[in-house]
């Protein structure tokens, strides 16, 4: 994660200086002074047992946005501590069974608002540590995401429909159009594929590579166990 930024002697280490602080991106000025070196570890393994006591029910995002906080706050590596507290936010929300998580970008709302981002990091310091002002912030970021993958979703179910009725006014029927519209985020089929897949016989599935090679929707892409692999063209009809 730090590759390329880091001294190699820093990698998978926590620091061992107090030279690190955590400075306003516009002013420079020092806005948080993080934890000493010597209380690390103890911190971490706070943290650790904080995240794995399960005695008490705490919402599986509240607890992660913790997490992303309260590492952070602790600074316990030399450089890369804000991407390693996002990362274990991921992990933590996949752990607990949010599936979706792994597909919402929660990322560009904070690099398209990084001063309040900031801003509720100093908040929280100022105010005795209070976490709300980072929680309501990346609650916000959450709900951005949602929004903008619910947005995506919508767009391409609209473009499938779209392309559906486009295949099927041109004679396809409804398998070849699910070979087609199947292969439109990549991949590649070959004849066996489409007879094991769609439970047709050989014959069949030869008859559907060709309709689809014929009308320029599938082109060959090499060969596999003397089998011609193809893939979808491009084209839209």
């Amino acid at each position: 994660m730090t590759e390329g930024t880091l001294e190699e002697k820093y990698a998978g280490r926590f620091r061992d200086n107090d030279n690190v602080v955590v400075q306003d991106s516009l002013s420079g000025e020092v806005v948080h002074q993080p934890v000493p070196r010597e209380h690390i570890e103890l911190s971490i393994r706070q943290l650790c047992d904080f995240i794995n006591d399960e005695s008490g029910f705490l919402h599986p995002v509240i607890k992660g946005i913790i997490l992303h906080y309260v590492l952070a706050f602790i600074h316990p590596f030399e450089d890369g501590n804000g991407r390693v507290s996002r990362t274990l936010f991921y992990w933590y929300e996949l752990k607990s069974g949010y599936r979706s998580m792994e597909y919402l970008a929660m990322s560009r709302y904070i690099k398209a608002h990084k001063g309040k981002y900031e801003e509720s990091y100093i908040f929280g310091e100022s105010d005795g540590n209070d976490m709300t002002y980072f929680i309501l912030y990346n609650l916000k970021a959450l709900m951005d995401s949602v929004d903008r993958f619910e947005d995506y979703i919508k767009r391409k179910i609209e473009e499938e429909r779209i392309v559906k009725v486009s295949l099927s006014d041109h004679g396809l029927n409804d398998r070849q159009i699910m070979v087609i519209t199947g292969l439109m985020n990549g991949g590649t089929v070959t004849v066996r594929s489409i007879e094991s897949q769609y439970g047709v016989s050989l014959n069949t599935a030869r008859a559907d590579v060709k309709m689809l090679v014929d009308a320029g929707l599938l082109t060959e892409t090499g060969r596999e166990v003397n089998m011609k692999v193809y893939s979808w063209s491009g084209k839209k009809m």
